[in-house]
C-alpha cells in the first residue's frame, strides 16, 4: 500500500492536503495520469495552441459526436460512390455521341415496361406443375380470413389435382375466395421409347 495526497491530483477540489493508502497499482495509474496532463499543458504552452486550429473544419465536433457505422452502411455509401462514379461516366460517353443517339440512349429505360412482382402460391415453372396429379391451375383472389390458404386482398395461383380444384371451387361457394382464371391441363405423354427388355 502507498500513501498519496488526493490535493496533488485533484486540485480545486481538494484545497487541503488528504492523505489516503492506496495499492500500488492505483498510485501508478494516478502518477502516469499527473504525467500526462502536465505533458499535454506544456504542449498547449510551447505551440501556444490557447485556441483550436479545427474549429472551423468542424474536424473536432466530427470526432466528438462521431458514431462508428455499421459494415452494411459502409458498403452501401461504397455501392453508391460507385454507382455515382458510374453515372459520371456515362455522361461523359453520351456527351460523344450526337443528339439523336444521345436522345435514343436517354429515353430507352423510360420505355421499358416494369416488371410485375411474381405472383404469390405456385410458380408459373414450378414443380407442382409437373406432378402426375395435376389437373388444373387457378388464379384466385382471397376474399377474407375463412379462407384456409392466403392472406385477405391478395391473388395466388396454384397447381391443383381434381380434389384440390374441387375442394376450390366448394371454397367459392361458401365466399371465401373469387376464382378468377382456370385451366385444364392435359397429362404429358410419355416418350416413344420402348421400354429396355422390348428394344432391339
Amino acid at each position: 500500500m502507498k500513501t498519496i495526497n488526493l490535493r496533488t491530483y485533484y486540485y480545486p477540489r481538494y484545497t487541503t492536503d488528504v492523505f489516503v493508502e492506496v495499492s500500488g497499482e492505483v498510485a501508478e495509474a494516478l502518477r502516469l495520469m499527473c504525467r500526462e496532463d502536465n505533458n499535454r499543458r506544456h504542449r498547449v504552452l510551447y505551440h501556444r495552441a490557447y485556441y483550436s486550429l479545427d474549429r472551423e473544419d468542424g474536424i473536432e465536433k466530427a470526432a466528438l459526436y462521431f458514431v462508428e457505422k455499421s459494415p452494411e452502411e459502409i458498403l452501401m455509401e461504397q455501392e453508391e460512390r460507385r454507382f455515382l462514379l458510374l453515372l459520371s461516366h456515362m455522361d461523359e460517353a453520351l456527351s460523344s455521341l450526337i443528339p439523336v443517339q444521345e436522345r435514343r440512349v436517354r429515353d430507352r429505360p423510360g420505355n421499358l415496361k416494369t416488371q410485375e412482382p411474381p405472383m404469390p402460391g405456385h410458380d408459373l415453372y414450378g414443380l407442382e406443375r409437373h406432378f402426375p396429379e395435376t389437373r388444373h391451375m387457378v388464379i384466385l383472389d382471397i376474399l377474407n380470413s375463412e379462407s384456409p390458404m392466403g392472406v385477405p386482398g391478395e391473388r395466388y395461383r396454384f397447381f391443383l389435382s381434381d380434389e384440390g380444384y374441387k375442394n376450390a371451387k366448394a371454397s367459392e361457394a361458401r365466399g371465401e375466395i373469387k376464382i378468377r382464371s382456370h385451366a385444364v391441363l392435359r397429362p404429358k405423354k410419355r416418350g416413344g421409347r420402348l421400354p429396355p427388355a422390348q428394344e432391339k
